[in-house]
């Protein structure tokens, strides 16, 4: 077999899910060629990596920070022009007091979500009281969902994979969020992090465009097991519309046997 379907079927070597006929080649492979163990060594050794992600916690001067962001918004809204978005602002402030390793960005954007939530009750109350913290939380809200998508398209694949998963922790999304999510299925070079964005964009299945944009993704140059993953999705989904793609991957001599059994077995769901 080719470099190109040898590397198709390392992930499911690795999570030892390939069947034996499968695991045979591949090892045989392995042992002869120098660029394909390599790729098996790297895959296997990010996949190690992944359990490694430190889990930020919040400092103790987090408060203080943010305390500090938002006296300097309230002082500025009396010499700011009222078309300066707060999210310019605080871009501003956080360039400052964050590091600039995006996965702690990420992690410290939550903390100040929450704090923002908390800070909101603590403010006089009052109408206009209220409608600048509900400002201030829609802000956070937007900010989050920028530094979600900035982190998929980081060049490391661990940030990658950190974004498409923090976009499945957030409360509200606008459109950014699934097309960014539907470009890191379709072009991302790491098998992994196209997997968890198939797992991600599983809470938009009830968005027409994003289901269409599901089985387009079925007709692209996709590894074996993402095809599965997408054709499970759809199957779940009821989306009838893929039947017909299933029904060329089933007629495509290049199609692994592994993924014409889940297509067959989805057209017999549908039909």
């Amino acid at each position: 077999m080719k470099c190109e379907d040898i590397q198709k079927l390392l992930p499911d070597y690795l999570s030892e899910t390939l069947d034996s006929t499968g695991n045979e080649m591949v090892v045989a492979h392995l042992a002869s060629c120098e660029t394909c163990r390599a790729e098996s060594n790297d895959m296997k050794n990010l996949w190690g990596k992944l359990g490694d992600i430190p889990k930020e916690e919040p400092g103790s001067d987090s408060r203080t920070r943010f305390d500090a962001m938002l006296n300097a918004y309230s002082h500025g809204l009396s010499e700011t022009p009222k078309n300066v978005r707060l999210i310019d602002k605080i871009d501003h402030t956080l360039s400052h007091i964050m590091p600039s390793r995006p996965i702690i960005q990420a992690a410290a954007a939550v903390i100040f979500i929450v704090l923002g939530v908390f800070s909101g009750r603590m403010i006089q109350t009052g109408k206009h009281a209220e409608e600048e913290a509900l400002r201030l939380r829609t802000e956070m809200s937007e900010m989050r969902q920028l530094l979600t998508v900035s982190l998929m398209s980081q060049s490391s694949a661990l940030d990658r994979l950190q974004g498409v998963t923090m976009s499945s922790q957030l409360t509200s999304t606008n459109d950014d969020i699934p097309v960014a999510l539907i470009k890191t299925l379709n072009n991302d070079q790491n098998v992994n992090v196209r997997l968890a964005a198939v797992d991600a964009l599983s809470r938009y299945s009830d968005v027409g465009w994003v289901r269409s944009e599901l089985v387009t993704s079925l007709t692209r140059s996709q590894p074996p097991h993402v095809q599965i993953s997408l054709i499970e999705m759809l199957v779940e989904m009821k989306e009838t519309s893929a039947v017909e793609v299933f029904e060329t991957l089933l007629e495509n001599d290049d199609t692994m046997d592994v993924v014409k059994k889940r297509a067959r077995k989805g057209i017999d769901n549908m039909i």
